[in-house]
């Protein structure tokens, strides 16, 4: 017979020749049938079963729980993000024969630049909006008084996404700078 460890947390459905059975915190999943001339017990996959070292540091997150040196097979650990950073991938992680499965990143926020801001000639839009916004977050600036957006075909051309902790600002150009249209001269 074939042995799988399952994740403690996943729901199962066995079909014929496959059962399952919990060893501790760990669910084994026997598929095939044993000979009447093999052992009677099914082979101790935790004898198999590799621990995992401490979880990877991760950028800017935070680990829930004790942090450990040693994490058996099959356990978990849950990350979350420092404030104003994104989670991106999943939360919680499992060791798996030794191996932390897939890790999420946080991804950075995106901190407005006042300075960056005036060279443009823009200002927020909502002007109680604070200068931190987290990625994926549109963010909406207007020309400042006596400035226009340049002439583009974008429908708004004064929002913007914060990606990965940067972000492109819109720019305005002074109203004199628009030719203006002329009038119709009288005969």
């Amino acid at each position: 017979p074939c042995c799988v460890v399952l994740p403690w947390n996943i729901a199962f459905i066995t079909s014929y020749n496959a059962s399952v059975s919990k060893t501790g915190s760990t669910f084994l999943l026997f598929i095939g049938t044993m000979d009447k001339q093999a052992s009677e017990a099914p082979p101790s996959l935790e004898a198999d079963a590799q621990d995992c070292t401490s979880p990877p540091v991760i950028k800017n997150s935070v680990l829930f729980g004790p942090l450990l040196t040693n994490y058996k097979n099959g356990s978990s650990v849950e990350y979350g993000c420092q404030r104003y950073h994104f989670l991106d991938g999943p939360s919680t992680v499992y060791c798996e024969q030794g191996n932390w499965t897939e890790q999420p990143t946080c991804l950075e926020p995106c901190t407005l630049n006042v300075t960056d801001m005036n060279s443009n000639n823009i200002e927020l839009k909502w002007r109680q909006e604070e200068l931190i916004f987290l990625h994926g977050d549109l963010i909406e600036f207007e020309c400042k008084q006596g400035y226009n957006f340049v002439q583009t075909t974008i429908p708004s051309p004064g929002r913007t996404q914060c990606s990965h902790g940067k972000l492109k600002y819109p720019k305005c150009i002074m109203e004199e700078l628009f030719p203006k249209p002329r009038e119709p001269k009288a005969l």
